[in-house]
């Protein structure tokens, strides 16, 4: 059984439209843009034991069956909608779905941060006079990637693109934050559909007050599509032993570093130990660590290793303290060129990372970067890495 299409074949000639309206189907229609996202959700996600599917907005009354429309009941805290039911804890930072349209392939959803379910928030304290700890550039690029496989639950997150920070969006510990989201598909490339996806928020008063006014916090475009393989090779890449100028630093001198210079703490403090830099480039490790990051037990449920990522943004403010032990200006991440992953990092893995400096001016410096896994393939890596002088 197929429901009318709207656009296509038999059911858009007018005078069975008509019809279908005397007999009060007029809203069954399922576009055929509609049709195309649930056929392919049925596809690759449906339970290869069933035979049958029947998208359909509107069931008919008959007297000689009994259709029973009503869908299973979904547990406390899943979002279920357009055929897909995503459990408690399978995308954490989208909470609730106000409008998923396949037809024109847009998601509006709202995130709401707090202390007490976002365990991570504390931890984020990048400078010691932020007077509030804001919502991490990691978790905002989890929050798209979570947003766009909502939107196409049968694709991949390959990576992400055109990735803007452009306001710190600070959480008051004692208050909710509302914040949406909004995810919109592009046009697609050979092997691959980009989504672009914003988060925005109130602006908030210096005493912590929500204003009216609105700003868009961050902005960029997912990469979907096949699970790469191998990602393509950087150019500059490895950063050769004969290179490294610079003494390296020990795990003790790290962790001082975190403790004196920054605000960082626990799941934050990423960095194990640097081998050293040279002119334009530094090279370094980290393990990482599954900490539960919302209340309940498990591993977390991300659609990519955040905190790998966050170690890429800790090399570039290594190297400048490396390279001049008196230089107290910090850098902020301001927008990533392109995001490209493999696979998920497993609990105490160890990665070597590894940098280069593209560009240097009076305002930021952007980065080029990889991390390495025990046999040598790069796991994840990132190009036009951009980061911007931050002042008190």
């Amino acid at each position: 059984m197929l429901p009318p299409i709207e656009g296509v074949g038999m059911a858009d000639d007018p005078e069975v439209k008509e019809l279908l309206k005397l007999k009060g189907l007029e809203k069954a229609y399922v576009h055929a843009a509609e049709f195309a996202q649930l056929f392919v959700r049925e596809l690759f996600l449906g339970n290869s034991r069933d035979v049958w599917v029947m998208p359909v907005r509107l069931l008919p009354q008959v007297k000689t069956t009994l259709l029973d429309p009503t869908e299973p009941e979904a547990a406390v805290g899943a979002i279920s909608l357009g055929g897909v039911t995503a459990a408690p804890g399978d995308l954490p930072m989208l909470e609730t779905v106000q409008r998923l349209d396949l037809k024109t392939g847009e998601l509006e959803a709202e995130r709401v941060f707090t202390a007490a379910t976002d365990l991570w928030l504390n931890d984020h304290r990048p400078f010691k006079f932020l007077k509030y700890p804001p919502v991490s550039g990691i978790m905002a690029v989890e929050t798209f990637f979570e947003a766009a496989r909502l939107l196409h639950p049968h694709l991949h997150i390959v990576g992400a693109r055109q990735v803007a920070y452009r306001d710190l969006l600070d959480c008051p510990l004692d208050q909710r934050r509302v914040a949406r989201i909004h995810c919109r598909s592009l046009a697609s490339n050979p092997g691959e559909l980009l989504c672009q996806v914003t988060i925005s928020s109130p602006l908030i008063s210096p005493s912590g007050r929500e204003l009216e006014r609105w700003t868009t916090n961050f902005a960029g475009q997912v990469i979907l599509g096949c699970k790469p393989r191998s990602l393509p090779a950087l150019p500059g890449f490895p950063v050769k032993p004969e290179e490294i100028e610079t003494r390296p630093m020990s795990p003790e001198e790290v962790a001082e570093y975190y403790e004196t210079r920054t605000s960082m703490q626990g799941r934050y403090r990423v960095m194990e130990s640097l081998e050293g830099t040279g002119p334009g480039c530094i090279r370094g490790a980290m393990l990482y660590r599954e900490v539960r990051d919302f209340p309940g037990e498990g591993p977390n449920h991300y659609q990519f290793s955040p905190y790998l990522l966050e170690s890429f943004l800790h090399l570039a403010n290594f190297y400048v303290v490396m390279r001049d032990e008196e230089e107290e200006r910090r850098l902020i991440p301001a927008a990533i060129g392109e995001l490209l992953f493999t696979r998920h990092c497993r609990e105490g893995e160890r990665l070597v990372l590894e940098a280069r400096l593209v560009n240097e001016n009076p305002e930021s410096h952007t980065w080029m970067a990889r991390a390495l896994d025990a046999a040598g393939a790069t796991v994840m890596q990132v190009t036009g890495l951009q980061l911007r002088w931050f002042v008190e």
